[in-house]
C-alpha cells in the first residue's frame, strides 16, 4: 500500500493513497510510485512542509484568504482565478492557481461526509469527455485542518508534458481548488508547496453575536439580530 503520511503532532495524521487504483489507506512507503527522479521518499511531517509567505486578501467577497509559498512570484490579477503563484516571473513551471465555484450539491466538506464528496467528484471526473485516464483517483484526504479530496491528471502545454494535481474542498457551498501545475519529474519537488498553499487557506466566518443587552422596553422586539450569513 502506497501512501503519504503528515503527522505533525497524532491527531493531524494524514494518508494519500497514491497509484492508480489503490485504495485510500496507511503506510511508510513511497507516495510517488510514477515519479523517475530515483529518490526514496519518507514520512512526510506537516512541519515538513514549506514556509508561506504572507497571506493575500481577504479574496470571493472577503470569504478567505491564502498564502504563496515564501518567496513565490505572484503575477497580476486574472479573472479566471481567485490566486496564482509561480516559482519566479520567468519561470514557465510551476504554477498554483486557486479557482472557487458554487457547489450547491453540499454545504461543507468535513470528516463526515469526505467519502460522499470524492464519490461525486469521481463520477463528474469519468463523465467528463475532456477528462483524461486519472494518474492518481480521487482520494479522501486531511492536512491540518484542510479536509478534502485529491486526484492527478497529466496534460501537454506547448509540447511539454505537464502533472497537475488537484486538492479541493468546500466550505459554504463553494468548492475551492487549489491546482498544482509542474513539469513531468518535478511533481515530488513541489507537491508539498501545493499541500501547503491548501492547509494555509484561511475560511473568514462572521463570530456570534455576544451581546446579551435585552432591547429598551419602549421599542417593540420586532427586530432580528444584525448577523452576517454566508451565502
Amino acid at each position: 500500500m502506497k501512501c503519504l503520511r503528515i503527522s505533525a503532532i497524532p491527531w493531524l495524521a494524514v494518508c494519500l493513497a497514491a497509484g492508480l487504483g489503490l485504495p485510500a489507506g496507511c503506510g511508510d512507503t513511497d507516495p510517488e510510485p510514477s515519479q523517475s527522479d530515483g529518490q526514496e521518499s519518507k514520512p512526510l511531517q506537516l512541519s515538513d512542509l514549506p514556509p508561506l509567505a504572507d497571506p493575500i486578501g481577504p479574496l470571493d467577497q472577503d470569504r478567505l484568504t491564502v498564502a504563496a509559498p515564501k518567496d513565490w512570484h505572484i503575477p497580476s490579477r486574472d479573472s479566471r482565478w481567485l490566486a496564482h503563484f509561480q516559482l519566479s516571473d520567468r519561470a514557465v513551471y510551476p504554477h498554483i492557481f486557486l479557482t472557487v465555484e458554487d457547489y450547491p450539491a453540499i454545504d461543507n466538506v468535513g470528516k463526515d461526509n469526505v467519502d460522499v464528496f470524492a464519490e461525486k467528484k469521481a463520477a463528474a471526473l469519468a463523465n467528463d469527455p475532456e477528462v483524461s485516464t486519472l494518474l492518481d483517483p480521487v482520494t479522501p484526504i486531511a492536512i491540518g485542518h484542510f479536509n478534502g479530496i485529491s486526484y492527478r491528471q497529466r496534460g501537454k502545454a506547448k509540447g511539454k508534458v505537464i502533472e497537475r494535481v488537484f486538492l479541493e474542498t468546500v466550505v459554504d457551498g463553494r468548492k475551492y481548488t487549489v491546482e498544482l501545475r509542474t513539469l513531468e519529474g518535478d511533481l515530488r519537488r513541489y507537491r508539498p508547496h501545493l499541500q501547503a498553499v491548501a492547509v494555509g487557506l484561511k475560511f473568514l466566518r462572521p463570530e456570534p453575536s455576544t451581546d446579551t443587552e435585552t432591547p429598551d422596553t419602549e421599542t417593540p422586539d420586532t427586530e432580528t439580530p444584525d448577523t452576517e450569513t454566508s451565502p
